[in-house]
């Protein structure tokens, strides 16, 4: 019944060791024990956060606000308002805000903006803490890269040079070498060629500089994560760029670049129809222009040949009746010309636009064009964003490739309409021309000259009139996007903030000594504190011995009003409840390893129990493996309980009186045997622990460790075991093992004794227990200051 009670506690225990809080008396104890590290540390910390701070740039933040408009804002400003500039099919695709905010920190438009200002190019004066960048019109020279070395940047990302400036002069350190610099020349340097424009207003000042030269790309990619652009309401077509500088003035210059550049190549984007009609006009007007002066001269040719100068009435009669079938024919000729040069132009498979205003006669074929265009426009736009993969450019090809057959069949239906029509109007013509054929050869061959002439000549004069018309829409086309607010700065640095960084030094600081002490908490696995024990161990504590100030092994004799004779004191009226009423009782000290205070323990406390006179107590020696206790005594070189148990001495032999003691008697172990185990399992122990039971009322008997068996022989002869523990030496591992001694029924009424503790660090509850009244406070203690009371307790 007794085993299963005690299982069932050990499953208690082991069910609750997990449970590892920490009380407020425990925090407040570990804060007042860490209270002058943490003021320490804490003014530390905001000493080194203070030259952080002072090393620090202050940055200032640099805010814009652009609107992007919607389709109507993105088409050309003339064909906007103008119903004469529709049919030019000038129309640009769709907006998208999101894109846009894409598109505004491109490599290609910031690359362009790091090239226009070279941005790559720093010259910062150096100081004590920091080294501050200047604004560009602050410094004494102006900076311009004339040309870069062929790959100068393929080692290194950025070059650092030394300037200083002595007696006006301006001088630079590269490899150890000084070299002079020519002020407003070119000067060579490793990465390419400089030049240090001086400027009129400013004076030299004699100091000491430091010029930065970066590659572009990687100016280029630094600027690309410090510019943030966002959008902050989704129902709006708002954008925000924002941007953190330590130049205010070098921000604000390179944001409104960055809004310029962006608003440039807007236009220059909304343009590429303006531009790819231009091209297929001026292409078509080298041909045309080259037909006309044949035809032309073939005219003059032909006139001088047959000396010809004036027409007969007669045929004047007939061009009459000719001249209307022949502007009929010549409508229907130039609009086939086109038709069959906008087909050729497709069949070749060019991807620019097609100008669908010069098919003015034709409503539906030009809307399929203008469909086209819008595609092909809103390809070349996400072409910028968006890689040949993406499945929005691979729909607009599929869509693409689909108009374009749709486009060819309307292009070839409508060619042979008006094939059709130009063939009814040509019969027309011969019948007219059947009735000149009376006429001389000379004028029916002029007639046909003249009809070329016309042709040309009219789709000449077409051609000419939308080259303007288009010339006229790219000149008023405007961009999609408006400037809400150019770049703005704040009135005062968002960065480093003072306070935050002191009060985050501070805090570190003061954390510093709690991250120390938890470090050292967990990585020493000795047994520490009253929690700790509690929570890994099950057997029962009987007594706990306090930290000893100084070497003398008979505590309780030298200072009896001392804590510790206290405390000795306690355990032998907690031993009582055990004591035998009829044979005197045996107990053990025992314990995981030596140098536990096993035998310290074994003699304070058989001294305690000698302090009532009419006890009777003994003291053994029974570690015959490394015995202790007789050195200790001064009893060495006597016989002992190795004599007793081979027949060597008489059992009165090995007992011996102790100095001011007359009721406590001292057995040691005597010489160390080959053989301990077999002398403590002979029949001559087990007798002489029967004698002794008759003779004294306590044998206090001062065991090996338990990394021996001789502890488990020698409790068959005891009633009472105590298993010593010592704070800052056993390991918690030990503790279990006890723990599993105690759960086994090893050892006889096992108790725990706690040895060496110190009140204020072993418990945080009790620090002030056994120093709280007066009868145990020294006179040094009592002067003691409040705050030194304070800091102990």
């Amino acid at each position: 019944m007794k085993n299963t009670t005690k299982e069932n506690d050990w499953d208690d225990f082991e069910r609750g060791e997990s449970e590892n809080s920490i009380s407020f008396a425990e925090i407040v104890h570990i804060v007042k024990k860490l209270l002058p590290y943490i003021i320490i540390c804490g003014f530390i910390g905001v000493v080194l956060a203070w030259f952080y701070y002072k090393s620090q740039e202050p940055q200032y933040v640099i805010n814009s606000k652009i609107l992007i408009k919607d389709d109507q804002g993105k088409a050309s400003g003339a064909m906007a308002g103008a119903d004469m500039f529709k049919e030019m099919g000038l129309f640009s695709g769709a907006s998208s805000v999101d894109n846009e905010l894409e598109i505004i920190t491109t490599y290609s438009i910031l690359d362009k903006v790091v090239n226009d200002l070279q941005l790559n190019v720093k010259i910062k004066k150096n100081q004590f803490f920091n080294s501050k960048e200047k604004k560009t019109y602050q410094t004494p020279w102006d900076v311009k890269i004339i040309s870069y070395k062929n790959n100068a940047f393929d080692d290194n990302l950025s070059y650092n040079y030394n300037l200083f400036t002595k007696d006006g002069k301006l001088w630079y350190i590269n490899e150890d070498k000084k070299i002079f610099v020519s002020e407003n020349k070119p000067t060579s340097f490793d990465f390419g060629v400089l030049v240090f424009e001086k400027k009129s207003t400013q004076v030299t000042p004699d100091g000491e500089w430091s010029l930065e030269v970066q590659k572009p790309s990687q100016t280029v990619e630094n600027y690309s994560q410090a510019i943030t652009p966002s959008i902050p309401n989704k129902n709006t077509s708002i954008i925000t760029l924002e941007m953190k500088s330590p130049n205010p003035a070098r921000g604000k210059m390179v944001m409104n670049k960055l809004i310029d550049t962006y608003i440039r190549e807007g236009v220059k984007d909304n343009n590429s129809i303006n531009d790819s009609t231009l091209f297929f006009i001026n292409d078509r007007l080298r041909d045309v222009e080259g037909e006309l002066q044949d035809v032309e001269v073939a005219i003059q040719n032909f006139k001088q040949k047959n000396d010809l100068t004036n027409i007969d009435d007669q045929v004047k009669l007939l061009l009459d009746i000719y001249k209307d079938n022949s502007q009929k024919s010549l409508d229907a000729e130039v609009q086939l010309n086109v038709i069959t040069s906008l087909e050729n132009h497709l069949r070749s498979g060019n991807t620019h636009v097609i100008p669908a205003s010069l098919l003015t006669q034709d409503a539906s074929l030009s809307g399929i064009i203008n469909q086209y265009n819008l595609l092909v426009v809103q390809k070349e736009k996400l072409a910028k964003s968006a890689t040949p993969e993406n499945p929005l450019v691979k729909s607009l090809n599929s869509q693409l490739s689909s108009l374009r057959n749709e486009l060819l069949g309307s292009i070839s239906t409508t060619r042979r309409s008006y094939a059709t029509v130009a063939g009814q109007l040509r019969s027309e013509a011969n019948q007219n021309l059947s009735k000149v054929r009376q006429m001389p050869l000379q004028e029916r061959q002029f007639l046909d000259i003249s009809r070329q002439q016309a042709i040309k000549q009219e789709l000449y004069l077409f051609l000419l009139k939308k080259r303007e018309e288009t010339e006229l829409g790219k000149s008023s086309t405007l961009s999609n996007t408006r400037v809400i607010d150019y770049a703005r700065v704040s009135d005062k640095p968002v960065a480093p903030r003072g306070i935050i960084i002191l009060s985050i030094g501070m805090l570190l600081g003061a954390i510093l000594p709690f991250l120390v002490y938890f470090i050292r908490q967990k990585s020493n696995l000795k047994l520490k504190t009253k929690k700790e024990l509690n929570n890994h161990n099950k057997i029962p504590i009987i007594g706990e011995i306090g930290h000893q100030e100084g070497t003398a092994i008979f505590e309780v004799k030298n200072n009896p009003r001392s804590p510790l004779a206290e405390q000795f004191r306690i355990l032998r009226t907690n031993l009582h409840f055990y004591q035998n009423k009829d044979k005197g009782t045996c107990l053990m000290l025992t314990s995981s390893m030596p140098g536990e205070g096993k035998t310290f323990i074994s003699i304070n406390l058989a001294a305690t129990l000698a302090a009532n006179k009419q006890v009777k107590v003994l003291l053994i020696g029974m570690d015959l493996r490394k015995p202790k206790l007789a050195s200790e005594l001064g009893l060495a070189n006597k016989k002992g309980f190795t004599n007793y148990a081979i027949n060597d001495a008489t059992l009165d032999e090995v007992i011996y009186d102790l100095d001011g003691f007359s009721n406590l008697k001292v057995m040691p172990s005597g010489p160390i045997p080959p053989n301990p185990s077999e002398l403590l399992m002979s029949k001559e122990c087990e007798e002489m622990f029967n004698l002794l039971r008759e003779r004294f009322d306590f044998i206090v008997i001062d065991c090996p460790p338990t990394v021996v068996t001789d502890y488990q022989i020698i409790s068959n002869y005891c009633d009472i075991s105590l298993y010593s523990v010592r704070v800052n030496y056993t390991n918690l591992k030990q503790v279990e093992m006890a723990n599993e001694i105690y759960r086994t029924n090893k050892l006889p009424r096992m108790n725990l004794v706690i040895n060496d503790f110190i009140p204020e660090k072993y418990d945080s509850y009790n620090s002030g227990y056994y120093s709280q009244y007066g009868y145990y406070e020294t006179e040094e203690e009592v002067k003691k200051k409040w705050w030194e009371k304070f800091f102990k307790s």
